[in-house]
């Protein structure tokens, strides 16, 4: 007959062969995608600085980017002031700046920290080389696909050869934050880096313009993010959430106005071409609107993996009072194969929203096949 003890033994022992069995066979199943909600995206941090009280104009100035995952509904903020320097988690060896605070940056012909000075940074401030909105060159793209966002950045390649590696000049940035700085008076604002192959990832050294010495920084590669990110002044920092966990992107940006020329551009939203989100936008007709849209409307539906492919055509910035366009929405189609239909309802005094606060909402037309 067996004793308490020995079944007491005997249940523990199935317990345990069956925890084994089951860690050996796990299965991480797709959670089912929200099929429907409406958000207002937290662009307004509370730090702001404007002159007045005005909620448009805070929000004009939002200093939060706003990340969005949709099959969860929820939205990550990070302020846009947070970060200097993004690098890239895949295979490339890439390095961004913040396009949220219209960062420049120019290549110099030298590969030593310590022999740029003072006179590297006085000869940029002539020709205004430093300066957002002198062209083109000085800043990274936002429109194009992921692989034309890599490949024009300003920062080239990072080489395996360490010599081929030069010290680059970068004024971070105060485009949306406090307003215009010219060049002479932004120079406390510029900072001069060189970043090299690791073991791992990165290398960075950066420093003050006139300083002899430099700090150094280790950036592993963290292929679970698009990119990793440093700041100048706090270290590597936390910006955007895991790569499989966000879908669009709402944030201040430098964006081409219609000269071609980089400029501050609010309300932008681009979607999350580095991991295949894709999208489309449509027009409202008499036949197909936001309500009707089913799947059974997605033939014939073209995806986009360009970044700006919702960008700034969704809302009107007019003088006599920005509002949304109600003659259009978006599809948006996730990493998983999940569709959803989003729509703007507001994102202005003018249009029944607040400033720096878009309201949004979206369905789930299709989920993906598990």
């Amino acid at each position: 007959m067996m004793t308490k003890q020995s079944v007491l033994l005997a249940l523990l022992s199935i317990l345990f062969l069956f925890s084994a069995c089951k860690d050996e066979t796990t299965e991480f199943f797709p959670i089912a995608p929200v099929a429907a909600d409406t958000l207002i995206l937290g662009g307004v941090s509370g730090t702001e600085v404007v002159t007045g009280n005005d909620e448009e104009l805070i929000g004009a100035v939002a200093l939060n980017s706003v990340f969005v995952d949709l099959s969860t509904s929820t939205q990550t903020t990070a302020l846009r002031t947070k970060w200097d320097l993004g690098f890239y988690g895949g295979t490339d060896f890439r390095v961004i700046l913040n396009h949220s605070t219209g960062a420049t940056a120019v290549k110099l012909d030298k590969n030593n920290m310590n022999a740029v000075g003072e006179s590297d940074s006085t000869a940029l401030v002539g020709p205004n080389t430093l300066v957002f909105g002198n062209g083109t060159s000085n800043v990274d793209p936002m429109t194009g696909s992921f692989a034309d966002y890599l490949s024009g950045t300003v920062v080239d390649e990072v080489s395996a050869t360490d010599a081929e590696n030069m010290v680059y000049m970068v004024n971070r940035g105060m485009s949306g934050v406090t307003g215009t700085v010219t060049a002479i008076t932004a120079r406390n604002n510029w900072r001069k880096f060189r970043v090299l192959r690791s073991a791992r990832g990165y290398t960075v050294q950066y420093a003050a313009i006139g300083a002899t010495t430099f700090s150094t920084v280790t950036i592993n590669k963290n292929t679970s993010n698009n990119f990793s990110y440093l700041s100048f002044t706090g270290g590597e920092v936390t910006v955007e959430p895991v790569k499989k966990l966000w879908d669009i992107q709402w944030t201040y940006t430098s964006y081409p106005n219609a000269e071609g020329n980089p400029v501050g551009t609010t309300d932008f939203v681009r979607i999350n071409a580095e991991n295949g989100v894709t999208a489309a936008q449509v027009m409202v007709t008499s036949a197909i609107t936001y309500r009707n849209f089913s799947a059974a409307n997605l033939e014939g539906v073209t995806f986009s993996a360009e970044r700006d492919v919702i960008g700034v055509n969704w809302r009107n910035l007019a003088t006599a009072g920005s509002s949304v366009y109600r003659d259009r929405f978006y599809l948006i189609k996730d990493t998983e194969g999940n569709i959803y239909k989003l729509r703007f309802n507001s994102f202005t005094r003018a249009d029944g929203g607040t400033r720096g606060r878009p309201n949004i909402d979206y369905i789930l037309v299709q989920a993906a096949e598990i």
